[in-house]
C-alpha cells in the first residue's frame, strides 16, 4: 500500500516537465545537499515529445485506466484517481507553457478512458469526449475524473489488447477531426499523440460464459484471437489461448502482418508514444517483464520497433522515489530527491523555482523562508496562492503527503533576490522521513532566428537567441555570459542525429553551423537547441527549444520542389482508393523533373500507393507548376486499421546533368469496412429458385428495413436562407456561399447513432420510400430504397456533387434524394423575376426567357461528418454550376400555378360575385366555371367588361383583358393581360410595360 501510494502521488509531473525540458538541482543544506543530475542518454520517449508538443503545438493524450476487480484489493482508497488527477494537474500546466518560436500555448487534449474485458467509451462509437485541459478547465476535467473512476473497480478482465486498440482508435479519430477542422488534409500535420496506461495486473482474460460477464456485455469473439471462444465454461485451455493470441497481436513481428505496438511506433513522425505506470507492486516477474517488453522494448521482446524512444515504464516497485522521476519524466534528467530540509540562493535573471516534497506522514506543513525573513506554512487545505518577499507562491497538493510548490519571482521587485530556505513541520511523529527536490528557472528559452530551412549538400548558418516569456531578447547580463549553448539535428527518417557546433556572438546572438549530405532524402529535420547555465549564482535548469526546418536545394542547381512532405488521407471504406495532391515546382533557376518511385506501404486491405504520373519524369520548366494526384488504393472491403507509406521521390535539374536528389514523401490513411450492399442480391438470387413471389415479398421487405436516412449525428448541412441566383452567379446578400467545412453543422449532435425514417432540414422535410410510391416512381423493387424531398408544396431543384443523377418528382413539388445524402443539394425558389423586355414574349407563347434576371431562394447542403476534407467545397460547386445554368420556365409555371389558386376566390366570394349588379349597368351577375375561362381558354376563368376586378385562369388558358380595369390577378406562365395597372407578382410598384401597358408578369 505504501508503494501505491507513491505511485499515485508521483503523477502530477509526467507531463509538467514538458515546460521545463531540463533541470539542475540547486544547492541545498547539508542535511539534504542535493546531487548533480544525470541527462538521460540518447533519444528518449520523453525528449521525442518534447520535441513533438514544442514544434506541432498540438498534443493529444488518452488515459487508460484499469477498472478491473482486482483493484478493490490492490487499490481499496482509490489513489489510482488521484495519480489521474496529479497527470491532469501536469498537463494543464503545459498547456499553459508557451513554446517554440512563435510562444504560442500548446493545445492539449486529454480522454478519459477505463477499460477492463471491454473499452468505455466504446471506441467503435461516435462522441468520444476530449476534453481541452489547460489551468481555466482543470478543475472541471479533474471532478470529472473523479466521478468517472472513484469506483470504477467492478470490471472482468485486463485485456491489454483490447485497450491500445481502443486508444489507438481514439488518438486517429481525434486526429482526423483536427485535419477536418483545418480545412486541408493535405497539410494537417497529426498532433503529437501520447498513451498513459495504468494497469495493476497481468493480461487476464476469464471464461466469458458467467453472469458477470453477460452482465457486463463483453464479448464473447475477440477481434484478434479468431477462431477462439471464451465462453469455455471455465476451461482454462481456451481463454489461455486468448492470451496467447492477444500477445501474439500486440507483439507479432513481421513488417506489413508486425503487431499494434509496431504501428503504435511509426504513426506518424514521432509515433504514438507510451507510458506505462504499474500500479502494483505484486507482478510477477514474467508479467512485469511483458509489459516492460510492449513498452520500451526493454524486458521480453515484443515487436520490432520498441525502445526507450518511443516508450517509458515506470513500476510500483521503486518507492517513493517515483514523485520525483515523475516530475522529470520529460525533463531529460533524473534528480535524486533529498532528505530533510535545504536552502537555495535566487539570482538576477532567475523566473521561478519548483519545489516537490513527499512529507512522509499525513498533516506535515512545508515551511517556507524567504530573503527578508517572511516565512510561509503551506499545508494542505491552506490558500492556493500567496505572497513571499516579491514572489507569488502557489501550492498544488496532490495527496494528502505529496505537494508542488511554485515559486514566480515578480519582475518590478528585488526582494526575493538572495536565499531562501524550506523545512517541514510537526517533524518527529513517527517515521516521516520528509524528502524533496528543487528546481530553478530562468525566463528564457531557445529561439530560431530568420529561415527555419537547412541546405542540402552545402554549410547551413543558424542564428539562435534568447527570449523571454513576454516575447522580449535577452541581449546581455548574466544569463548571456554564464550561458552555454549547445544543439543538435535528427532526421525523423534515420532518426540519426547529429551534433551542431554553435558559438556565441556580441548581443546575445548564437550562431550554430551544419551540414547536410547531399545524399540525404530527408524533407525535414528536427533542430534541438539547449542552453546551458553555470556560476555560483546560475545554478539554475537548462532550457530546450526544438524546431522544425525543411530541407532544400542550393540556390542555382534547377531541382524541382515536391511540397507538401507529408500527405493526410481521407478516409478509406473498404476495397476503395483515396489520394491527395502534391505540387511540383520548377526552380527559378532552370527546369528539371519528377519521377516517383515504388512505396514502402503497411497497413489492413494490401494496400498499394499509385501516382497520375505514372513511372516517367514529370517535366517542369522553370517557376512552373504542376501537380500530381497521389493514392492509396486497398483491396480487402473488411479492412479496418490505419496505413502508413513512404513514397521515395527522385529530382533531376536541367543544370546538373547525370545528378539526382531524393525526398522521401509520408502518406497516412485510415481504413473502414465496407458495408455489405451485395447481401440482398445474393438473397434473391438463392430465393428465385423457389418463386416468384417469395423474393418479391422479401425485397420489398429488406427495401422497407433499409429505407432510411444515414444517421443525423452523421451528417452535416448548411442551410442558406437568402440565395440569389443571377446568370453565372450564386451567392448571397451577404456576399459568396461559404464552402468551408465550419459552415456545416451535423443534423443532431445528441442521442444515439441510429438512421431516420423521416429528417427536416430548414425547410425541407425528407421522407424515405422502400419500393416506390403512388406519386412519384411505381414499384422500384430492384433500384432499392431512395429519398424524396418535399417543402410544403413548393417547387424545389436539386443536384448531386460527382457522378450521378436525381430525378424530380410530381411535376417539380418534389425531388428523389439519395439516402445518405451526402453530396446532394436542394433548391426551394421562392421568387422568379423575368427581364422586362421578354414580358411580353413571355404571356404570349407561354415559354419564358432562358435565364430570368433574379432567382432567391433557400439553399440546402448535405455532407458527410466523416467524407473527404474538399466534401463540402465540392458540393457548394456542384450547386453553384447546376444553378447557374438552369431552365426556370417549368418553375415558373409551378409558382404561377400555385399563386393563382391561392388568389383564386373562396365558394362564398363567387356567390357574391355571381348576384353582384353593376352601378354603371354592367352585367347583373358574372358566372365562375371550373372547365373554361370567361375568355374561352380551357382554364377557370372569372371576367367581365367593366368591372375594377380580374381572375386570371390556369396554364393553357389567357385571363380576358378589360379596357380599364385597375387591377390583374395573374395565373400561370401563360396568362397575360393586357390593360391592368397593378401586378401581385411583386411589381406593383414598376411601370406598366408590354402590349396595352401591362405590367402583369409572374
Amino acid at each position: 500500500m505504501r508503494a501505491l501510494r507513491a505511485v499515485a502521488a508521483t503523477i502530477v509531473f509526467l507531463l509538467a516537465a514538458l515546460a521545463m525540458p531540463s533541470v539542475v538541482p540547486a544547492r541545498t543544506a547539508s542535511q539534504g545537499g542535493g546531487r548533480p543530475a544525470s541527462p538521460a542518454a540518447g533519444d528518449t520517449a520523453a525528449s521525442r515529445l518534447a520535441t513533438c508538443v514544442q514544434t506541432r503545438g498540438r498534443l493529444s493524450v488518452v488515459v487508460l485506466m484499469d477498472e478491473s476487480g482486482s483493484l478493490a484489493a490492490t487499490d481499496p482508497d482509490a489513489q489510482r484517481v488521484e495519480g489521474l488527477r496529479a497527470t491532469l494537474a501536469g498537463l494543464s500546466r503545459l498547456a499553459d507553457t508557451p513554446s517554440g518560436s512563435d510562444r504560442r500555448r500548446p493545445r492539449v487534449d486529454v480522454l478519459l478512458a477505463g477499460f477492463s474485458g471491454k473499452v468505455v467509451p466504446d471506441p467503435s462509437a461516435a462522441g468520444a469526449q476530449w476534453r481541452s485541459l489547460n489551468p481555466s478547465t482543470l478543475d472541471g476535467v479533474l471532478q470529472t475524473a473523479g466521478r468517472l473512476y472513484t469506483d470504477a473497480d467492478t470490471g472482468q478482465d485486463t485485456d491489454y489488447a483490447l485497450a491500445l486498440t481502443g486508444a489507438r482508435r481514439f488518438l486517429q479519430g481525434r486526429a482526423a477531426d483536427l485535419a477536418r477542422a483545418d480545412g486541408a488534409a493535405e497539410t494537417a500535420a497529426r498532433p503529437c499523440q501520447a498513451v498513459i496506461f495504468f494497469t495493476d495486473g497481468e493480461f487476464d482474460i476469464r471464461d466469458r460464459n458467467g453472469r458477470k460477464a453477460r452482465a457486463q456485455g463483453l464479448p464473447t469473439q475477440l477481434s484478434y484471437a479468431p477462431g477462439v471462444d471464451v465462453t469455455g465454461d471455465g476451461r482454462d485451455v481456451t481463454v489461455e489461448a486468448a492470451v496467447r493470441a492477444g500477445k501474439d497481436y500486440l507483439c507479432r513481428t513481421g513488417g506489413r502482418t508486425g503487431g499494434l505496438m509496431d504501428a503504435y511506433a511509426t504513426d506518424g513522425t514521432f509515433g504514438t508514444l507510451l507510458f506505462t505506470v504499474a500500479l502494483s507492486s505484486r507482478l510477477s516477474q514474467a508479467d512485469r517483464s511483458f509489459l516492460e517488453g510492449m513498452t520500451d522494448g526493454t524486458g521480453t521482446p515484443c515487436g520490432d520497433r520498441r525502445s526507450p524512444k518511443v516508450g517509458q515504464y515506470l513500476g510500483a516497485d521503486g518507492s517513493q522515489d517515483l514523485f520525483f522521476k515523475f516530475g522529470d519524466l520529460l525533463a531529460g534528467a533524473d534528480t535524486a530527491p533529498t532528505e530533510g530540509d535545504g536552502e537555495f540562493r535566487a539570482a538576477q535573471g532567475m523566473d521561478r523555482f519548483i519545489l516537490r516534497a513527499v512529507t512522509g506522514a499525513d498533516g506535515v506543513a512545508v515551511r517556507l523562508t524567504g530573503p527578508r525573513g517572511h516565512r510561509l506554512d503551506l499545508r494542505l487545505g491552506g490558500p492556493t496562492t500567496q505572497r513571499l518577499d516579491g514572489a507569488t507562491i502557489t501550492q498544488r497538493w496532490v495527496s494528502r503527503r505529496a505537494v508542488e510548490i511554485e515559486g514566480r519571482f515578480d519582475r518590478r521587485s528585488e526582494d526575493w533576490i538572495g536565499g531562501w530556505t524550506y523545512g517541514f513541520t510537526p517533524v518527529g511523529a513517527g517515521d516521516t522521513r520528509p524528502r524533496s527536490t528543487l528546481q530553478l528557472f530562468a525566463d528564457v528559452s531557445p529561439v530560431l532566428l530568420g529561415r527555419k530551412e537547412i541546405v542540402r549538400g552545402a554549410p547551413t548558418t543558424l542564428r539562435l537567441a534568447l527570449q523571454r516569456r513576454d516575447g522580449t531578447r535577452v541581449t546581455g547580463g548574466p544569463l548571456i555570459t554564464g550561458g552555454t549553448m549547445t544543439a543538435e539535428v535528427t532526421d525523423p527518417e534515420s532518426s540519426e542525429t547529429s551534433p551542431v557546433s554553435v558559438t556565441p556572438e556580441p548581443g546575445g546572438l548564437f550562431v550554430a553551423r551544419t551540414s547536410l549530405p547531399g545524399s540525404s532524402a530527408a524533407a525535414r529535420l528536427f533542430l534541438k537547441a539547449t542552453i546551458e547555465f553555470s556560476g555560483r549564482d546560475l545554478q539554475v535548469a537548462q532550457q530546450t527549444g526544438s524546431f522544425q526546418l525543411a530541407v532544400r536545394d542550393p540556390p542555382g542547381q534547377g531541382f524541382p520542389v515536391v511540397t507538401p512532405d507529408e500527405l493526410h488521407l481521407p478516409s478509406i471504406a473498404g476495397a476503395d482508393t483515396a489520394g491527395a495532391m502534391v505540387t511540383i515546382t520548377g526552380s527559378s533557376s532552370g527546369g528539371g523533373c519528377v519521377t516517383f518511385g515504388t512505396a514502402r506501404v503497411s497497413g489492413p486491405g494490401r494496400p498499394t500507393v499509385a501516382t497520375d504520373a505514372g513511372t516517367g519524369c514529370v517535366r517542369v520548366g522553370r517557376g512552373q507548376r504542376r501537380t500530381v494526384r497521389v493514392t492509396i488504393t486497398t483491396k480487402d472491403d473488411d479492412a479496418t486499421g490505419s496505413v502508413d507509406a513512404t513514397l521515395p521521390i527522385t529530382l533531376q535539374s536541367d543544370l546538373k546533368r547525370g545528378e539526382t536528389r531524393s525526398v522521401l514523401l509520408r502518406l497516412d490513411g485510415e481504413v473502414y469496412s465496407k458495408p455489405k450492399v451485395a447481401l440482398r442480391w445474393a438473397i434473391v438470387s438463392v430465393l428465385t429458385l423457389l418463386g416468384i413471389a417469395i423474393p418479391l415479398l422479401l425485397l420489398h421487405v429488406l427495401n422497407v428495413l433499409s429505407a432510411r436516412f444515414a444517421p443525423p449525428q452523421r451528417v452535416r448541412a448548411q442551410v442558406v436562407d437568402d440565395v440569389v441566383v443571377r446568370p453565372a452567379d450564386v451567392s448571397t446578400d451577404r456576399g459568396p456561399l461559404r464552402r468551408d467545412w465550419e459552415a456545416f453543422g451535423l443534423l443532431s449532435d445528441t442521442g444515439q447513432s441510429r438512421a431516420v425514417r423521416e429528417l427536416s432540414v430548414g425547410p425541407v422535410a425528407l421522407h424515405a420510400v422502400a419500393s416506390g410510391s403512388r406519386e412519384d416512381r411505381r414499384l422500384t423493387l430492384f433500384s432499392g430504397p431512395y429519398g424524396v424531398a418535399t417543402s410544403d408544396g413548393r417547387p424545389i431543384v436539386g443536384g448531386l456533387a460527382g457522378a450521378g443523377e436525381v430525378v424530380p418528382l410530381r411535376g417539380g413539388v418534389a425531388h428523389e434524394v439519395p439516402l445518405g445524402l451526402a453530396g446532394s443539394w436542394l433548391f426551394v425558389p421562392e421568387d422568379i423575376r423575368w427581364p422586362e423586355e421578354a414580358a411580353a414574349a413571355y404571356g404570349d407563347d407561354g415559354d419564358g426567357p432562358a435565364q430570368p434576371d433574379e432567382v432567391r431562394g433557400t439553399l440546402v447542403l448535405f455532407v458527410a461528418d466523416g467524407g473527404g476534407l474538399t466534401a463540402a467545397a465540392d458540393v457548394v460547386t456542384a450547386a453553384e454550376g447546376a444553378l447557374g445554368t438552369h431552365t426556370w420556365t417549368a418553375v415558373s409555371g409551378v409558382l404561377d400555378a400555385q399563386r393563382a389558386e391561392a388568389d383564386r376566390p373562396s365558394p362564398l366570394a363567387r356567390l357574391k360575385a355571381r348576384f353582384r349588379r353593376s352601378d354603371d349597368g354592367g352585367p347583373q351577375d358574372v358566372p365562375w366555371t371550373d372547365d373554361e375561362s370567361a375568355a374561352g381558354g380551357s382554364g377557370d376563368g372569372f371576367a367581365d367588361d367593366g368591372p375594377d376586378d380580374e381572375w386570371g385562369g390556369s396554364s393553357g388558358g389567357s385571363a380576358s383583358s378589360g379596357s380599364g380595369s385597375d387591377d390583374d390577378w395573374s395565373g400561370t406562365s401563360g396568362s397575360v393581360d393586357t390593360g391592368s395597372d397593378d401586378d401581385l407578382a411583386g411589381r406593383d410598384d414598376e411601370e406598366p410595360s408590354g402590349p396595352g401597358g401591362s405590367s402583369s408578369n409572374w
